[in-house]
């Protein structure tokens, strides 16, 4: 799961998109490389599916990987009405601005970090039951709400929690034995 490219307004910016079609996604390009890959679409938002299909016809134009399939994205991900929830509060977007959104919203709003890392972890068991074993999945997400994701599933608190990915990095979740880890680290 990555952070989406960076974006022009609503959309990924044309020069981004150009740059994924050549390069592809360079802290991703030998993860894949050679594997059955399903294409998840993110959230509901367009960027995160402009990202992942400009990586595709990348990968499509190197025989990078063998597309195994296509799932929808995920409100769960991010929405508009989640999204606005963010903001909705000009105190708690001013003490993000001062620390970040994790530590001001522990501190004025912990039941909504709550909620939100529980829908994703849901939305994210929802991905592995789609995937046969042994595929990979591409996915692409937003910040923060990737990083709330990360923590949810980093008990030992192993990630700071006050890490704000930058566009086109993110982690590698595994299934195992019925438990969602991480096992990477991707672009940082």
């Amino acid at each position: 799961m990555l952070r989406h490219g960076r974006k022009d307004g609503e959309s990924i910016a044309a020069d981004q998109i150009a740059e994924i079609e050549t390069n592809g996604i360079p802290a991703i390009n030998e993860l894949v490389k050679d594997q059955q890959v399903v294409i998840h679409y993110g959230s509901n938002f367009i960027r995160t599916k402009q990202t992942v299909q400009a990586f595709e016809r990348f990968a499509k134009q190197t025989s990078l990987f063998t597309v195994a399939g296509y799932l929808h994205g995920d409100e769960r991900f991010g929405n508009v009405i989640l999204f606005n929830d963010f903001i909705a509060d000009p105190e708690l977007v001013a003490e993000a601005n001062r620390t970040n959104w994790y530590s001001a919203f522990e501190k004025v709003k912990p039941l909504f970090i709550a909620d939100a890392q529980s829908d994703m972890v849901a939305a994210l068991w929802k991905l592995f039951s789609e995937l046969k074993d042994g595929q990979t999945a591409i996915t692409i997400g937003h910040t923060p709400m990737i990083e709330w994701l990360t923590f949810a599933i980093d008990l030992e608190r192993n990630i700071p929690r006050d890490l704000k990915l930058a566009e086109l990095t993110g982690f590698i979740f595994t299934e195992e034995a019925g438990k969602i880890i991480i096992t990477g680290k991707i672009g940082f």
